[in-house]
């Protein structure tokens, strides 16, 4: 989703992004990996304060990322509407970049059957 929405904003030349893996809440080695995983950085951007620590701990200056409309645009909810298959949850993703993926991936299928275990 985050690649689609990339290219459809023209940003995949400007944005780089890693994949971290899970270290089960041990922040020493989270940060080892992030820094072994990523090019150089001095500033990354989160509001997960976990993430927050860990980064600072680590001497990188962190800034938060502006949540527009927290209640409307919200993965809790988004999730909860998939779920019970209220279709509303389309208008409340990027049509261009999100909403494509997440079709074919069958994604509302997917987090039904997850919220149902």
């Amino acid at each position: 989703m985050l690649h689609s929405m990339l290219r459809e904003l023209n940003l995949v030349d400007r944005v780089l992004y890693c994949a971290v893996p899970d270290t089960k809440g041990d922040s020493a080695l989270w940060y080892a990996y992030v820094r072994e995983q990523c090019p150089s950085f001095d500033v990354a951007y989160t509001n997960d304060e976990f993430t927050r620590l860990c980064l600072e701990y680590g001497g990188v200056k962190v800034l938060n990322t502006p949540l527009f409309n927290k209640e409307v645009y919200s993965g809790t909810r988004i999730r909860e509407l998939m779920a019970m298959g209220d279709k509303s949850w389309q208008s409340l993703v990027a049509t261009g970049g999100v909403l494509p993926v997440l079709s074919r991936i069958n994604a509302e299928d997917r987090v039904r059957r997850i919220m149902q275990k």
